[in-house]
């Protein structure tokens, strides 16, 4: 998917949640550990493989994503003041809002030292909105992401698929043909 540099309104709960669901920055590639003596094989029949420092290898599927928004969304309910704000006098936090916290995933080190990748769920606090129902904080949480990260062209985008032809379409098609589809 291509990045642009335009915004458009996102302005219903269903936009919003698929913006986010299928925005390029919040999506991961699945992947899965491969015995060390199958990466060169997969490597050469164009799979996409990766290798850890300490060696653990990883091969990452293409088409088949992790989307943050279902994995890395946290939702609360809160008791707010009239104004949006947490009050220290309780009694006077008499609205009920919700409020959404965000960010992508990657796959990363915990640390220096560390040799295994683990998956980084990470929290953008520039991305923190609220608001008086789900609806409404998903829509706001939409529009700032596309101010931050920008709005997308839908589709694949070229570089999605490996060499030509793609070793996972091609895996994909043999599946389903094996399966009658």
């Amino acid at each position: 998917m291509l990045i642009l540099n335009t915004i458009r309104p996102i302005e219903t709960a269903y936009e919003a949640w698929h913006f986010l669901r299928d925005h390029p920055s919040f999506k991961l590639r699945s992947r899965h550990e491969i015995p060390p003596e199958d990466f060169e094989m997969l490597k050469v029949h164009g799979f996409l493989v990766t290798k850890d420092r300490g060696g653990k290898c990883w091969r990452e599927v293409r088409h088949v994503y992790r989307h943050a928004v279902d994995m890395n969304l946290t939702i609360g309910y809160m008791r707010v003041d009239p104004t949006g704000h947490v009050n220290d006098v309780r009694s006077m936090n008499t609205v009920v809002d919700v409020w959404l916290e965000f960010g992508p995933e990657s796959y990363g080190y915990d640390g220096d030292g560390f040799d295994e990748t683990t998956l980084q769920q990470s929290h953008d606090w520039e991305l923190d909105c609220g608001g008086p129902t789900f609806d409404q904080a998903i829509v706001k949480l939409a529009n700032q992401v596309q101010v931050k990260y920008g709005d997308y062209v839908e589709g694949r985008r070229s570089d999605d698929c490996g060499p030509v032809p793609c070793a996972d379409c091609e895996k994909a098609k043999k599946i389903c043909s094996c399966l009658g589809i």
